[in-house]
């Protein structure tokens, strides 16, 4: 019998029935704490996928829905353009899987193939967070003979997984026949045709309408969806109505959020009109490069735009986190800090002495007061 953390206890082999993504999640982790084999398979109308646990650690994952191919999630993550997609799809056979031709048309050496699976399998399973209730059955069983790609730390991971299924369902939940996005023209410049948020890009310009994006979109709703928070975080769109609450941001409790986002927007400003005035603006894109390394991947809320700047969608989504775990205000905050002395450092790595002495005086003003 396996006890999850909301004190839920399951019988592996039983039908337990439907959800929220929250008790599930619990029980992913119940299931990883004890250290547990076997197979949970979940599923709706429209698709089934089956994750696989060895010694409570994801191993392997399946899914009927054509969206989590492993060509469709490489896509997704502009690891390969819509064309590569096409023409690898092409050479796949009953005995060449897709990753298979990857590797042998020197696509991905077997190193980052093996990451790719990995990602693959993680996606799969943040997919079940796209929704308000899910079925499962868990089932006692021994890992399939290819389930040798294990992912650690998968505790965490899920951890992440019920933040960004809150914070998607109050996306979700906010849009109606009405909303329409708009694309900054500014941030949405490096976007290039042919990769998958550039189309996502061409969709919204054809029809700006959220639902009529949906429809005409090639991937599932939850998919498009995602991909459409995604875009609003970067600040690269926005939407008519903004489903972010202003009032949320100056709760007391988020206030050490707040105020590393303000102290860092500070430092920006004179670091952004110093890299201008010695032409080095490009090295902004490090600082936004280093942003992605700070907060897991999967979780995507402390995202910069292409100003180098912390959206309000991206501090909404930190708030929304927040909610659910509180313990995340300090985690965000000194994240923030980090990102901050990284642009700090990397001006004073780049820039002459009399450029560099203002924006060091800024921050420790700032972390002084």
């Amino acid at each position: 019998m396996v006890t999850t953390s909301s004190s839920k206890s399951i019988e592996p082999g039983t039908d337990v029935g439907r959800s929220s993504l929250q008790v599930f999640g619990h029980l992913l982790q119940g299931l990883i704490r004890d250290r547990w084999s076997g197979t949970i398979t979940a599923n709706t109308e429209d698709w089934k996928k089956r994750i696989y646990i060895d010694q409570g650690r994801f191993c392997f994952a399946t899914s009927t829905l054509i969206d989590d191919r492993l060509g469709e999630v490489l896509y997704r993550r502009d690891l390969l353009t819509i064309d590569q997609l096409a023409e690898l799809a092409m050479k796949v056979t009953p005995t060449a899987k897709f990753g298979q031709v990857m590797r042998k048309h020197g696509i991905m050496s077997s190193s980052q193939l093996w990451h790719v699976l990995q990602t693959q399998i993680i996606c799969i399973i943040k997919s079940l967070f796209m929704n308000e209730h899910i079925s499962y059955l868990i089932q006692r069983d021994t890992p399939p003979a290819g389930g040798l790609t294990v992912i650690d730390d998968c505790h965490a991971l899920v951890d992440n997984f019920k933040a960004f299924n809150v914070i998607f369902l109050k996306f979700c939940n906010s849009i109606d026949d009405k909303t329409f996005l708009m694309i900054s023209k500014k941030k949405s410049a490096s976007l290039r045709r042919g990769t998958f948020y550039g189309d996502m890009l061409a969709l919204i310009e054809r029809n700006s309408k959220v639902h009529e994006v949906v429809k005409s979109s090639r991937l599932s709703e939850s998919y498009t969806m995602t991909a459409l928070l995604e875009l609003l975080t970067a600040n690269v769109c926005s939407l008519n109505t903004d489903f972010v609450n202003k009032d949320t941001l100056a709760r007391v409790e988020l206030i050490a959020i707040k105020t590393a986002a303000d102290n860092y927007r500070l430092v920006l400003e004179k670091a952004t009109a110093a890299f201008v005035r010695q032409g080095c603006e490009s090295e902004l894109g490090e600082v936004r490069k280093f942003s992605l390394t700070l907060v897991h991947p999967e979780l995507r809320t402390l995202v910069l735009d292409c100003d180098g700047d912390i959206s309000l969608n991206a501090l909404a989504r930190m708030a929304d986190h927040c909610a659910v775990d509180p313990s995340r205000v300090y985690f965000y905050a000194s994240r923030i800090w980090t990102l901050t002395r990284f642009l700090v450092q990397t001006a004073v790595d780049l820039l002459p002495a009399a450029e560099v002495q203002q924006i060091v005086q800024t921050y420790r003003r700032l972390v002084t007061r």
